[in-house]
C-alpha cells in the first residue's frame, strides 16, 4: 500500500514480483522524501521488437523534464512532477494527473496550460471549486460526453468529478480505506483508486488497486464489483468476477464496451466483455522484454495504463520495458514508441526515443480521434506527443 507521505510516487510493486536477486535499494528522486512509482525492474533492451504501422513523430507536448511546480502559460515551458495519467475531451484538451504536484492541468490543442483541480498542497478534498480543493496524490483522469473529469485521488481514497463550470464533488469512496461495498458509492470504502474510464452510458469504471478488483459505478451513484475476487493472483480465463487480479492500475474501454485491464504485477493485460467474460489479451504472466508477434507470448514489465483507438488498436505503458506496446485486433504485438532505453526524450521517430528513466517509465497512455497518442513520461516528468 502507498506510503502515507503525500509527497511520495504512487506505489512499490510487491517484492514477491520482482526477480529475487535484484537491489532493493531506490534511488532518490525530486525534492526531499519522495520516492519513485515502484521500486526498479532490472533493465531489458527491446529494440528488436519491431513497429507494426510507420514509426510516428515525437515531440513533447507539456513539460520541461524538470521536477517541479506548473506555471500557467506554454505548456513546454511548465514543470511537471511525476505525471500517471493522461485523457482526453471531445475538443482535443489534454488532461494530466500531475501526481506529486497534486494537482490537474489541462492542456489545450495550442498548447496552453492552466491548473483544473488541486492546490499543490496534498489534502482532503473539498466540495465546490475544484482550484481550491487539496488532491492527494491524483494517479488518473478521465472524461465523459459531457466534458465532465473524473480523477482518482489515491492516497485520498476517493474519486472526484469536476464539472466543465470547475465545481468538485466526490462520486466514489468514503475516505476510509478498505473493501469495497456494493450500494451507495460514495458510502464504500476503497484502497488506492488508481486508474479510472467511463463508458458511452457514463458508468464510470475504477481500477481499485490495493484491492484488486475493478468497480463500476452508475450514473445514479451504485457502485458493484465488476472484475476480481479481491485477492491478489494470475487472472482465470472465464467469469470476471471469480478471477483473482494483482495490483490492476488502469483501465479503458473501446467503443463496444469491451474494458480493457493493465494488471500491473500480473504483467498482463486483460479484457473483459459486456457479458463479464475475462480473457488475457497481452502479456504471457512473466517479466520480460516485448517480443514482436503474438500478444500474450509477450513479456511486459508491470504494464501500468491502456487506451484503445477509434480502429480497436490496444496501446499499453509497459512502466519497466520503456516502451509503450500496440497491439492489433487481431491480437499482434508491436512497439508504438520507445527503443526500450531509459533517457530523456529525443524528438523524430517515436521508435528511436528513449523514454523514462530510473524512477518511472511511461504510466499512461491516450489516443486522439486523429490517432495521436499522447504518454506521460513519468521519470522525465514530460508528456509526449506521437503523430503518424
Amino acid at each position: 500500500m502507498r506510503s502515507n507521505n503525500t509527497s511520495a510516487f504512487l506505489r512499490p510493486l510487491p517484492i514477491a514480483t520482482l526477480p529475487v536477486l535484484m537491489a532493493l535499494v531506490v534511488p532518490a528522486f525530486g525534492p526531499a522524501g519522495t520516492r519513485p512509482l515502484r521500486a526498479p525492474y532490472p533493465a531489458a533492451r527491446v529494440a528488436s521488437t519491431p513497429s507494426l504501422t510507420p514509426a510516428g513523430k515525437l515531440t513533447v507536448f507539456a513539460g520541461t523534464g524538470s521536477f517541479g511546480l506548473p506555471r500557467p502559460g506554454p505548456a513546454t515551458k511548465s514543470a511537471l512532477a511525476g505525471p500517471t495519467a493522461v485523457a482526453l475531451d471531445v475538443h482535443g484538451d489534454l488532461f494530466i494527473a500531475d501526481h506529486a504536484n497534486n494537482m490537474v492541468e489541462e492542456v489545450t490543442p495550442a498548447g496552453k496550460l492552466s491548473v483544473v483541480a488541486g492546490t499543490g498542497k496534498p489534502g482532503l478534498p473539498t466540495p465546490g471549486p475544484a482550484i481550491k480543493s487539496a488532491l492527494n496524490a491524483p494517479s488518473g483522469v478521465a472524461l465523459d460526453a459531457h466534458g465532465d473529469l473524473f480523477i482518482a485521488d489515491s492516497n485520498n481514497n476517493v474519486v472526484e468529478e469536476v464539472t466543465p463550470a470547475g465545481k468538485l464533488s466526490v462520486v466514489a469512496g468514503n475516505g476510509h480505506v478498505g473493501s469495497p461495498t456494493p450500494g451507495t458509492a460514495t458510502k464504500s470504502a476503497l484502497d488506492d483508486p488508481s486508474g479510472v474510464a467511463l463508458d458511452a452510458h457514463g458508468d464510470l469504471f475504477i481500477a481499485d488497486y490495493n484491492n484488486n478488483v475493478v468497480l463500476k459505478v452508475a450514473p445514479a451513484g451504485k457502485l458493484t464489483v465488476v472484475v476480481g475476487n479481491g485477492h491478489g493472483g494470475p487472472p482465470t480465463p472465464g467469469p470476471a468476477t471469480k478471477s483473482d487480479l494483482n495490483n490492476p492500475s488502469g483501465v479503458a474501454l473501446d467503443t463496444h464496451g469491451d474494458l480493457f485491464i493493465a494488471d500491473s504485477n500480473n504483467n498482463v493485460v486483460e479484457e473483459v466483455t459486456p457479458a463479464g467474460k475475462l480473457s488475457v489479451v497481452a502479456g504471457n504472466g512473466t517479466l520480460g522484454p516485448p517480443v514482436a508477434g503474438p500478444a500474450t507470448k509477450s513479456g511486459l514489465q508491470g504494464p501500468s495504463g491502456v487506451a484503445v483507438g477509434a480502429h480497436g488498436d490496444l496501446f499499453i505503458a509497459d512502466w519497466a520495458n520503456n516502451v509503450v506496446e500496440e497491439v492489433t485486433p487481431t491480437g499482434k504485438l508491436s512497439i508504438a514508441v520507445g527503443n526500450g532505453d531509459e533517457g530523456p526524450p529525443t524528438p523524430g521517430s517515436a521508435t528511436s526515443s528513449p523514454l523514462g528513466g530510473a524512477n518511472g517509465g511511461p504510466t499512461g497512455v491516450v489516443v486522439g480521434a486523429n490517432g495521436t497518442l499522447f504518454v506521460s513520461d513519468q521519470g522525465n516528468n514530460v508528456i509526449e506527443e506521437v503523430k503518424y
